[in-house]
């Protein structure tokens, strides 16, 4: 069955353009080709009715054309005869009065049908321009990993996109995340912090922006060496191997790419220049950014407590910075562009290490309001790199200082056998509340909460992901706003969100709050692997 029976006359610059933006969206349609009306076969009536109850839905492009076209008509008044569920597009170009009673000659039913958004409403509904938004944001991180041909039909663009969010909706199709998120190693329990083995391998990957082009970030470069003093100390009297993973980096080119040495070099320079053009950006515009010493992952491997049903995850971190993590995406645009491919699974981890450099944790907050659930979503700030983009409630980068695990006289706890240094899982989920939403200390402490899966972030970048949950309590009496913005709206990184809203736990919830809205690929995949959790009465 298709999705779509669309009905039109002559309009056919509008359709195409819709016919286009459909078969990237995955909307199927049945559409008559205009000359088959001019010279209709005997059973052509019979085919057209045919195809419009093999459709979900009947969509009307109604214009001046197609009022005054008999076939559309006796379309229309059969959609409606069987009951068939009707979408109708206006389109008026030249701002036609759309005075309904003059139009009853056409069909009596017009005010029964589900009108869709048209540009000419974008200044009267509220909400509307989000959409369009959020398809820019869509388009623009496409770009930075394909050639994009140039937007066909501007003149459509934002009727098409304000239409098919419309249809999207009435069809209840998933949403549509830019990239993905591909589970690593799910576990079907929340780990103990104790289960979760971050070490800090004597191992780092620096990059250095072109000598000829460091002033031009010098007010970053100055910040960073606050942090990088006090790494310092903790690093003396060890031995930190640096070159390793450049290495890596330039024969992972020169063999996926088929380049000679030289070649690679000379990406990896065009990458260095770019990561300064968008570290500049960032200062001139004041957005924010993080700057401590990261750490990205080297390897990854899952285990089992002996005669235990306990999991185990064992991460071998490496020493990084932010800059360095820009390098390596706009590399990764690069190499993409070029059409390279990124085929990381939990086994191969170790052959990518150089370009996975930051490691983070996100996760959802579930309120559980009387009989009611509801999840905690984030549109970010337009100060920070995701920005406009929906996404979980909490979202940290590791920072090797912070989440380091400190003794009593505040020096670095070390493995026995290789002394390396440990971060702790614990200390990194209660910072991801804290810093955020200033909610650490509302999590109930009647259910599970944690980190349960590890992931890669594949879009506009490439990222490991700790996803985790934690669920608060509120009065079904009062608003579930009113009760916690007194700690979200003191959050010491509020700033980074532009605003909080509460969206029903169900997948018919997600999806009819969050279809046309740009949504982050890790959020989507933590709020439907929560959802099978419940499902599966292991989420609490």
């Amino acid at each position: 069955m298709k999705d779509l029976f669309i009905s039109y006359s002559k309009n056919f610059d509008i359709v195409s353009a819709f016919l286009k933006d459909f078969k990237s969206s995955g909307i199927t349609t049945w559409v008559d080709i205009e000359n088959l009306y001019k010279n209709p076969s005997e059973d052509f009536g019979e085919e057209i009715e045919q195809n419009i109850r093999n459709s979900s839905a009947f969509l009307l492009i109604y214009s001046k054309e197609s009022m005054q076209s008999e076939y559309v008509k006796k379309e229309l008044d059969y959609a409606f005869s069987i009951n068939k569920p009707i979408l109708c597009f206006p389109y008026f170009p030249n701002c036609e009065d759309l005075n309904y009673n003059k139009h009853r000659n056409f069909s009596d039913h017009l005010n029964e049908i589900q009108w869709l958004c048209n540009s000419q409403q974008i200044a009267r509904i509220p909400g509307l321009s989000e959409y369009i938004e959020g398809n820019e944001r869509f388009r623009d991180l496409q770009s930075l990993i394909v050639d994009m041909p140039d937007q066909e039909s501007d003149k459509f663009a934002v009727d098409i996109i304000l239409a098919r969010i419309g249809i999207q909706i009435f069809l209840k199709k998933p949403l549509t995340p830019f990239g993905t998120f591909t589970p690593l190693e799910s576990n079907p329990d929340v780990y103990r912090n104790e289960d979760i083995h971050m070490r800090v391998l004597s191992k780092f990957f620096y990059v250095s922006p072109p000598q000829e082009l460091a002033y031009r970030i010098q007010p970053f470069l100055d910040k960073s060496k606050e942090w990088q003093s006090e790494l310092a100390q903790y690093n003396q009297n060890y031995e930190i191997e640096s070159e390793e993973l450049f290495a890596q980096m330039v024969h992972f080119i020169c063999t996926k790419g088929h380049m000679t040495s030289p070649e690679a070099l000379a990406i990896i320079d065009q990458a260095r220049r770019q990561a300064v053009e968008i570290i500049e950006k960032f200062l001139e515009t004041n957005s924010l950014m993080f700057n401590g010493p990261m750490v990205g992952v080297h390897n990854l491997r899952v285990g089992r407590i002996p005669g235990n049903e306990r999991s185990l995850l064992y991460i071998d971190l490496y020493q990084s910075d932010y800059y360095t993590f820009k390098f390596t995406g706009e590399l990764y645009h690069l190499l993409r562009k070029m059409g390279i491919e990124f085929s990381i699974r939990l086994d191969n981890i170790k052959e990518y290490a150089p370009f996975l450099c930051s490691l983070g944790l996100g996760g959802f907050i579930l309120v559980k309001h009387g009989q009611e659930e509801y999840l905690q979503w984030i549109k970010r700030s337009g100060l920070i790199q995701a920005k406009k983009m929906w996404h979980f409630s909490y979202d940290e980068t590791v920072h090797l200082l912070k989440d380091l695990m400190l003794d009593d006289r505040k020096e670095p706890i070390r493995d026995q056998q290789d002394h390396l240094m440990k971060l702790d899982a614990g200390i990194l989920f209660k910072r991801a509340l804290k810093e955020e939403l200033r909610l650490q200390n509302q999590i109930s402490p009647k259910f599970k909460k944690g980190i349960f899966e590890i992931g890669l972030i594949e879009c506009d970048r490439l990222e490991i992901e700790l996803l985790s949950y934690a669920i608060i309590e509120t009065d079904p009496q009062l608003s579930i706003d009113d009760q916690l913005r007194i700690y979200t709206d003191s959050a010491k990184d509020k700033i980074e969100r532009e605003k909080i809203e509460y969206i029903p736990f169900s997948k018919e919830g997600i999806v009819k709050e969050l279809h046309g809205k740009f949504v982050t690929p890790e959020a989507l995949t933590l709020a439907n692997r929560l959802l099978v959790q419940k499902a599966e009465n292991e989420l609490y």
